[in-house]
């Protein structure tokens, strides 16, 4: 089963990472993404309850967050609590994290993309 991914963010960060994804494998159909601006939470609220809403619900859901606890985050969260909504939630976004979904949407695990995730962060100290 197919999964269907929104990107959720403050500012334009959830839109910049679906045109680096695009760059980086081409088609992105399934990645769309909701961004919270100066027009307010209500704006960003009825933006995300659209795209919500006219996902294919027969198909798994992620919402990919930037911060926990932020206002993306927390509307999502509350849209799934009041609504009980059955989409996975994953803050921390990052491109390793999008590649690692994109690469693998027909056999997604929560846990093992989180782990992915941070594993792709480290310093590199030199280039030995």
């Amino acid at each position: 089963m197919s999964a269907n991914v929104l990107l959720v963010s403050h500012g334009e960060l959830a839109k910049s990472m679906c045109e680096s994804l695009k760059m980086l494998v081409g088609d992105v159909g399934k990645f769309e993404y909701v961004c919270l601006d100066n027009d307010g939470v209500d704006k960003f609220r009825n933006s995300f309850r659209l795209k919500i809403d006219n996902i294919d619900n027969d198909k798994e859901i992620y919402i990919l967050c930037d911060i926990k606890g932020g206002t993306p985050f927390n509307e999502a969260f509350k849209y799934k609590l009041e609504n009980k909504a059955d989409f996975r939630i994953l803050t921390g976004m990052n491109i390793p994290m999008l590649l690692d979904i994109y690469f693998n949407l027909d056999n997604l695990n929560s846990e093992q993309i989180i782990l992915n995730s941070k594993e792709s962060i480290e310093i590199i100290w030199s280039f030995l």
